[in-house]
């Protein structure tokens, strides 16, 4: 496993996972949470591990340097919490409403695509699709999910959309997929 912001190491029984930013006082960044979830799954995997020791190098341990205090505060309370009920729709719930302090409202088992078939009037002159058309796979809405953030459109930012997508990669089962509305 390649790790830049963390190190992880294995005593016996024990996994040691270290925080490794010292330069910026180890601020959770998208990057270090993906490395961290990555490392605590492999850790859920191993039989042989029992414990995971969570460190920091240097004098701190912060959450992103950009998020109000408060926000802070909520996500290192909810941490175990948040670990517990990962991949999860609860779970999803949670962080995304930690992150963005807006509560999203999560369908499951819907897809907003009905999709499409395209056919031509006669079978020789064929179907035509333009460059704006869109044709879907089909779906099993056994494994799907949409995402309705509540935020008000002059309050979203590029950077904004880009975070709740990470959030959601990070916490959905891999094999599902989901829209963000």
């Amino acid at each position: 496993m390649t790790l830049k912001d963390i190190l992880f190491e294995r005593e016996g029984s024990t996994a040691l996972v270290t925080l490794n930013r010292p330069e910026r006082r180890n601020a959770l960044s998208l990057q270090m949470l993906e490395e961290l979830t990555r490392c605590f799954r492999e850790i859920g995997e191993d039989q042989q591990l029992r414990v995971a020791i969570l460190r920091a190098n240097g004098p701190a341990f912060t959450v992103d340097l950009d998020w109000p205090e408060a926000q802070k505060r909520a996500l290192v309370k909810r941490a175990v919490d948040l670990y517990r009920i990962r991949g999860t729709k609860r779970g999803l719930t949670l962080f995304l409403k930690l992150f963005t302090g807006h509560e999203p409202d999560i369908q499951e088992n819907t897809w907003p695509f009905k999709g499409f078939r395209v056919e031509g009037e006669e079978s020789q002159q064929g179907a035509r699709i333009a460059l704006d058309s869109v044709v879907l796979p089909p779906v099993d809405l056994a494994h799907c999910f949409v995402v309705t953030m509540p935020i008000r459109f002059e309050d979203v930012t590029p950077e904004l959309v880009i975070r709740i997508h990470h959030i959601i990669q990070l916490e959905k089962p891999a094999h599902a997929h989901y829209y963000l509305q």
